[in-house]
């Protein structure tokens, strides 16, 4: 292969890979997440706020490696996330490469797991069901409560996993 070709090929790979790192969100939003709002949702990029009110999807994704801020998810009203590890990340129906924070006085479903590196609840009632798949309900290197709650439950007939 030629040099113009290796570096042509590496550019395209570092622009695939550029482009997996903006954060997305599907279920009803739309595929890059920039400012802006949906069904049962609305996004700040200046304060990395997502809002959910009234939301129903099939699952949530969230990366950014540019940024060491954590997703804020304020929770307002009544909100659910149905998904599997059949969604595109394979590892949950809400999950964030990085920091997440939920909170707000509203609820959250999540049916089909959620992983992040940190998850931190202060504040909405949050229920998480694991994936049949993977049995897990919660994947976090770190997990804080320090409002609101958090149930969790392994996948059905999976009493091993949480």
């Amino acid at each position: 292969m030629r040099p113009g070709k290796k570096l042509l090929s590496l550019l395209l790979t570092l622009a695939l890979c550029a482009g997996l790192t903006v954060p997305a969100l599907a279920g009803g939003i739309a595929p890059t997440l920039h400012d802006g709002s949906g069904a049962g949702w609305t996004y700040d990029a200046d304060t990395n706020t997502l809002t959910l009110n009234g939301f129903n999807g099939a699952y949530i994704s969230y990366a950014d490696e540019l940024s060491d801020q954590p997703l804020t998810v304020v929770l307002q009203g009544q909100n659910t996330i149905t998904g599997s590890v059949a969604s595109p990340t394979g590892e949950g129906a809400l999950v964030s490469w990085g920091g997440l924070v939920l909170q707000g006085d509203g609820s959250l479903t999540v049916s089909g797991g959620l992983s992040a590196v940190e998850l931190t609840v202060s504040g909405g009632t949050v229920s998480v069901t694991g994936d049949a798949a993977n049995g897990n309900a919660v994947a976090a290197q770190n997990v804080t409560v320090s409002g609101g709650s958090l149930t969790a439950v392994p996948a059905a007939g999976d009493p091993s996993t949480g």
